[in-house]
């Protein structure tokens, strides 16, 4: 009867024990099958550039390199932990692949790609980290729903983005249509993305800076405001206490 509880507190303890990293940093380049996504949950520093190979190059402190796991499955390539480390020195991760055309950061890490492409192009972030990237795609989907960072430069027919936590994101470059949505106290900040149809729905607290050739729908029923450039057609549905603003 003593025994049993014993055994189960000893494999919960080693489950949480903490591997410390030993400040000697060493690479490791490992070959992988072919993968179009990438999806990323340890608190890594991954840099994704366009090769005809498909490889990952690693660089970490020695005794944690191996608890690195990045397993590529139905086309997804997942980079984690397969132990609880803690690392003394950055972890850098550099991935190669043919073709990438959606990315998923749910750690405190960061992600920065030359061009994410496709038809359908989908970006999300669901932690603290950071992500930059180039992306062309006929239809793009970007989701926000932690705290961290976007910045991206969007050339695209459709760009759809949905913000439900606090974080901020940046666009540039064009798009014809868009969609944008803010149920959080999350800001959008895209003054320097030229869109000729947009529509917006914000039932946050969070605001949207705006640059819109054509029309522009707005509906509003949180505190969050709409700030525009550009000529557009307007029409509006507000019910919160958030506005729109020209900013011309």
């Amino acid at each position: 009867k003593i025994l049993l509880p014993l055994i189960i507190i000893t494999i919960l303890f080693a489950s949480c024990e903490k591997n410390s990293g030993n400040g000697q940093i060493t690479s490791e380049t490992r070959q992988l099958e072919s993968f179009e996504k990438v999806e990323v949950a340890g608190a890594y520093s991954v840099f994704i550039d366009h090769d005809a190979k498909s490889e990952v190059r690693i660089e970490a402190e020695s005794n944690l390199i191996q608890y690195i796991s990045t397993e590529v499955k139905n086309g997804v390539l997942h980079i984690d932990n397969s132990k609880n480390i803690s690392p003394e020195l950055p972890v850098t991760i550099f991935v190669k692949t043919a073709d990438i055309n959606s990315i998923n950061l749910s750690g405190t890490g960061s992600i920065a790609i030359d061009t994410l492409i496709g038809d359908n192009v989908e970006v999300i972030n669901s932690g603290s980290g950071i992500i930059n990237s180039e992306i062309v795609g006929n239809v793009v989907n970007i989701d926000n729903s932690g705290s961290g960072l976007m910045t991206c430069n969007i050339v695209s027919e459709q760009l759809n983005y949905h913000s439900s936590g606090s974080g901020l994101v940046k666009f540039s470059g064009f798009s014809n249509t868009g969609n944008f949505e803010i149920t959080g106290s999350g800001n959008i900040k895209s003054y320097g993305l030229i869109i000729n149809e947009l529509d917006v729905n914000i039932s946050g607290s969070g605001n949207m800076e705006v640059n819109v050739s054509n029309s522009l729908n707005v509906i509003i029923s949180g505190s969050g405001s709409v700030f525009y450039l550009g000529n557009p057609l307007i029409e509006t549905n507000i019910t919160g206490s958030g506005s729109i603003v020209n900013k011309n």
